[in-house]
């Protein structure tokens, strides 16, 4: 049952005595059920968006495959540029198939920090330099200006991989 913004679970229940022919009525029970209903429809939004994300690679690899086995030694420019689309796809499909490894780790609690003190200002800054050539092939720039005394105690590979995602 839905009423304006939440989600209600309705169920009716018959209430009846150990004694024979002796019935009391029916319980209704309604339960609030918003929080569940939100979180399976973000669970198949993520699973939409993840099957999406794989088939791209996927389609890539095979296509780049397919093209190969029809190259021959003559063909050296085309076989090397879908020999370097495949790998740049296959290590693309890898880190998509890290990062769902990844969240089952986060949400069953089994991930492992290595917090220590760090700059963030390093971490900004390292963010930012991967980045770079990545967006100046898109005609954009990534400035990073920030102070040196911000230090935090956080998992450094974590944070950085937080902020690359970030920019």
């Amino acid at each position: 049952i839905k009423h304006e913004s939440r989600v209600y679970d309705l169920s009716v229940v018959q209430v009846q005595s150990n004694r024979p022919a002796q019935d009391y009525g029916k319980v209704l029970v309604l339960a609030d059920v918003t929080q569940s209903h939100e979180v399976n429809r973000l669970k198949d939004e993520l699973l939409s968006s993840i099957s999406h994300e794989l088939r791209t690679p996927l389609t890539n690899m095979i296509c780049s495959s397919e093209i190969l086995t029809t190259l021959t030694p003559s063909d050296e420019a085309e076989w090397r540029e879908f020999a370097d689309m495949l790998a740049k796809e296959s290590k693309r499909l890898k880190s998509l198939v890290d990062d769902i490894m990844e969240y089952g780790l986060l949400e069953t609690g089994r991930v492992e920090w290595n917090p220590e003190p760090q700059s963030l200002a390093e971490l900004a800054r390292t963010a930012a330099a991967v980045l770079r050539p990545a967006a100046q092939l898109k005609s954009q720039s990534i400035e990073c200006a920030i102070g040196d005394d911000a230090i935090a105690t956080v998992d450094p590979r974590r944070m950085r991989e937080a902020l690359c995602r970030m920019l």
